[in-house]
């Protein structure tokens, strides 16, 4: 029976999640299985419960493991008054070509964990997650930023994301600053 490990989407801070998904990923290693990773069942569908999942959902699919995604309903995250760049089946389609690139999912064996970097938690900025799969160093890094406010990434490409990736304060700007609620794959220009 595989681990099934649902991510905590009410109120959780960032070393929370942290703290959880390197539980998961342990608990299943421990059994010699890559962790199942789902979304809990959405009864509420406000733009910033959307919002959230899709940052969510994103974060899920860089993991190590796979996602168990209910496509009926995650086609909800799409949202009808709520714009965004890409919609589920592109994150899913996008996900698999990346997934190599980035080291998590069908590349992982049991046990792995992923590599956080604390560069945001040094400075204060606890709820935003930085990891890669590999390694390997600087080339492509997941960047999760579940606080309330906008948070200064480092320069790259854009892969995918899971809301507009663009931050408010420089328009002109590849990716000055990352809104809050938002995951992006980001990797090395």
């Amino acid at each position: 029976m595989a681990s099934v490990a649902e991510f905590p989407v009410d109120g959780a801070t960032g070393p929370e999640i942290k703290q959880w998904a390197q539980r998961s990923i342990a608990a299943a290693g421990a059994l010699g299985e890559l962790p199942v990773w789902t979304l809990p069942e959405s009864g509420n569908a406000t733009p910033a419960s959307l919002r959230l999942r899709r940052a969510a959902l994103l974060f899920l699919l860089a993991l190590p493991g796979t996602v168990r995604v209910d496509a009926a309903a995650e086609r909800a995250l799409q949202g009808s008054a709520v714009p965004h760049p890409f919609d589920v089946d592109e994150v899913l389609r996008r996900s698999s070509t990346w997934h190599s690139f980035f080291g998590g999912g069908r590349d992982a064996h049991p046990g792995q964990d992923v590599y956080w970097q604390d560069y945001y938690e040094l400075r204060g900025s606890t709820d935003v997650l930085v990891f890669s799969g590999s390694r390997r160093g600087w080339g492509a890094m997941i960047i999760a930023n579940f606080a309330t406010e906008s948070c200064r990434v480092t320069d790259g490409m854009i892969c995918v994301a899971s809301d507009n990736p663009y931050g408010e304060r420089d328009l002109t700007s590849d990716n000055d600053f990352l809104p809050a609620v938002t995951t992006i794959w980001l990797a090395a220009k």
